[in-house]
């Protein structure tokens, strides 16, 4: 089925101005627009049939409420009432399918109420999921929440969803050729004597210390750059008292997204983008199945049949 990109909305123009020079969505006449999503004025777009959205998570994620000091996502000063304008622009724009991703807790928010609640009044069905990245595809344990808000004639259901590429065997097949006396390796004594004192206070946190040879590991979130303690670092080979970071590369490897996208970028700003990015191969997947159903709704008989298996 064939799709092409309208506009996209982003506040940040360093993130904007990365996706312009490498995704290749974009075509001539599609809007890129720089500015809170509060301030777009929806009525002023073209029409479009698929509305897909990834609202800011820092207000919903377990961390973010943990840093922020946060009863509940709405607190959040800048993240959270931006739900308020993801409604205003379904009401404004009408469209066939609404695609909302986000981290797994924001299924529960008082956000989240609101938004079903107002797209069952237009008449939307609403199909909701936790997708999880590894069983779909990526080395990564990423788990993302997922709602298809889907005009009622459209047969779409979250039953039959299945990975569209096979997942690595182990770390090490996506690892880069990094020598042994390569300045990435280093010692990270204070994250060695944090994880000591975490163990003596009795807390959970540990380091994800691993060799190449895992068929999973964690999830890496936007601020990896940082090197914080509980996030993913490969050991050295031969000396156990360094190890590294991914590179950009390998971190877009492991969730499964084109390392083609973050071509260009510095490392700090493409494990940013990659940090909170969405679970790639799994929405991947949801755009597949929802072609299969687009397919089935106008009819194409092999469609149908594969939407169906």
């Amino acid at each position: 089925v064939p799709v092409e990109l309208a506009f996209a909305n982003e506040a940040d123009g360093d993130y904007l101005e990365a996706s312009l020079a490498n995704n290749p969505i974009w075509h001539k006449d599609a809007i890129a627009i720089e500015a809170p999503m509060q301030d777009v004025e929806w009525r002023k777009l073209p029409a479009i049939d698929i509305l897909a959205a990834g609202l800011p998570c820092t207000g919903a994620s377990l961390s973010g409420r943990a840093k922020n000091g946060l009863a509940k996502a709405e607190e959040h000063e800048t993240a959270g009432p931006l739900f308020v304008a993801f409604i205003a622009a379904i009401q404004t724009l009408r469209p066939s399918v609404v695609l909302l991703e986000n981290v797994p807790q924001y299924g529960t928010t008082t956000s989240m109420t609101v938004i079903r609640s107002v797209l069952s009044s237009l008449d939307y069905e609403l199909h909701e999921a936790v997708l999880d990245g590894h069983e779909l595809g990526a080395l990564e344990r990423r788990n993302r929440f997922c709602l298809v808000a889907a005009d009622r004639q459209v047969p779409f259901a979250f039953e039959g969803l299945r990975s569209i590429r096979e997942r690595e065997s182990c770390i090490q097949d996506v690892l880069e050729d990094i020598g042994p006396d390569d300045p990435m390796w280093k010692e990270y004594s204070y994250l060695s004597d944090k994880e000591a004192r975490d163990k003596e206070a009795g807390k959970g946190f540990r380091r994800q210390l691993l060799d190449g040879s895992e068929t999973s590991l964690g999830t890496i979130g936007r601020g990896y750059a940082k090197a914080r303690s509980t996030e993913p670092f490969i050991r050295h080979p031969a000396d156990p008292g360094r190890s590294r970071l991914l590179t950009p590369v390998e971190h877009a490897r492991v969730k499964a997204v084109p390392e083609s996208l973050i071509a260009g970028l510095s490392a700090t700003r493409a494990h940013e983008i990659l940090g909170q990015s969405v679970a790639h191969a799994a929405f991947e997947a949801v755009g597949q199945h929802l072609g299969q159903s687009f397919a089935a709704l106008r009819g194409d008989p092999t469609q149908e049949a594969a939407f169906a298996a």
